[in-house]
């Protein structure tokens, strides 16, 4: 298993996130939202912010020349050489489906299709959010049950972990090869006062962040607790591990919390990587 080297192995980078989200790595950059001030932050060498028209709540890909991006109006697209921003795929579902009221959060791929999720702005233990499918140009809702939809952890066979935030529930939808639902089954529903939040898979290992809970649980590919190792944020929100480099990127939230909590927790809102290694006693 993959686990940190030490839990003083790790490098903060001070990107001051009011609510961190989305976080996308590959062997280029990292990139990451902060949902609250319409922002994107990338990380090369050093740490760029870009302020964003359309609010953002997850990265999709980035180039060297391009980054996606999915707001609550649709996918959008920054060029980054002339900092200039389009919304290319704008929301287009039926009539009856208005989300007005609702803004994205969170959102990936599995496989080749991509998803986007939807929480209410206001009451989101009231009104259930969404889930929807982005196929070109087509958008189709595939779920409408769940509240606040996080993780979307393609775990591979067109299956992608999401985790609903509200309940505590983790759930395994099953896709047909043309991206559309096929099964919704519970995957792993955690105790009292445990809130998934983003994730990913490593190897043979789901990695997820537990919002109020300053960790990162680590669990099989069948849902059973393995370990969980703390992180220097009350409110991790997401985490996605670099191949390239075996670091495990993590980015947190400072929304919500009271001074007490941020004296506990100077660092919340800030990133944080952390070299992994494999450790074959596990």
């Amino acid at each position: 298993m993959l686990l940190p080297a030490s839990l003083t192995n790790f490098r903060i980078i001070s990107s001051k996130c009011d609510l961190g989200e989305g976080l996308f790595v590959n062997e280029l950059a990292a990139a990451w939202v902060d949902i609250n001030k319409s922002k994107i932050y990338i990380y090369k060498d050093s740490l760029k912010e870009l302020h964003v028209k359309n609010r953002p709540s997850v990265i999709y890909q980035i180039s060297e020349d391009i980054l996606i991006f999915g707001s609550e109006k649709g996918i959008c697209k920054i060029d980054l050489a002339n900092k200039t921003e389009e919304l290319i795929n704008e929301i287009n579902c039926s009539s009856d489906l208005n989300l007005e009221n609702y803004r994205s959060n969170d959102g990936g791929y599995c496989g080749d299709f991509q998803y986007l999720g939807f929480m209410h702005k206001t009451n989101h233990e009231k009104y259930p959010g969404y889930i929807l499918l982005i196929n070109d140009e087509k958008w189709i809702v595939i779920d409408s049950k769940i509240h606040i939809p996080n993780s979307f952890i393609d775990v591979g066979n067109n299956c992608l972990l999401i985790s609903d935030s509200l309940s505590s529930k983790i759930w395994l939808f099953s896709f047909t090869k043309d991206g559309e639902l096929k099964n919704k089954k519970i995957w792993k529903k955690l105790g009292r006062g445990q809130i998934p939040d983003g994730g990913c898979k490593i190897g043979e290992y789901i990695y997820l962040s537990m919002w109020d809970g300053n960790a990162i649980n680590i669990f099989d590919l069948k849902g059973e607790y393995i370990d969980s190792f703390e992180v220097p944020a009350l409110r991790p929100t997401n985490c996605k591990f670099n191949e390239y480099d075996s670091r495990l990127w993590i980015t947190s939230a400072s929304n919500g919390l009271n001074k007490e909590q941020l004296s506990d927790f100077p660092e919340s809102g800030n990133t944080f990587v952390y070299e992994l290694r494999n450790n074959k006693a596990c």
